[in-house]
């Protein structure tokens, strides 16, 4: 865990985080609607989930959340990967990197 403090906190997270600010508000915003778009299906499509056994149903539902959360997270991760932006934080052996 310390590890991962100390990657969150590092200079090249802060620049990343700033440099990507907009793309990590759509993505949250994406994610908001995905939980209420999986929870509107589930109820309005019964029928496929209903079993004679509550455990039964309960897996249904689970078994399908599961595969849809993957598949939305695989296409959302794919999409955003291929949008953000990577910022090398400037040191003393990069500052005049641009301008070479």
């Amino acid at each position: 865990m310390s590890d991962l403090n100390t990657l969150m906190e590092s200079e090249e997270m802060q620049l990343f985080v700033e440099s990507n600010q907009e793309l990590i508000t759509e993505t949250g915003e994406a994610v908001e609607t995905f939980v209420e778009s999986l929870k509107e299906y589930v109820y309005n499509n019964p029928t496929i989930f209903i079993e004679s056994d509550l455990e039964d149903m309960k897996k249904n539902i689970r078994l399908f959340s599961e595969v849809a959360t993957q598949q939305f997270l695989h296409e959302i991760t794919s999409i955003n990967a291929e949008q953000a932006v990577v910022v090398e934080p400037v040191t003393e052996d990069n500052a005049l990197d641009e301008y070479l």
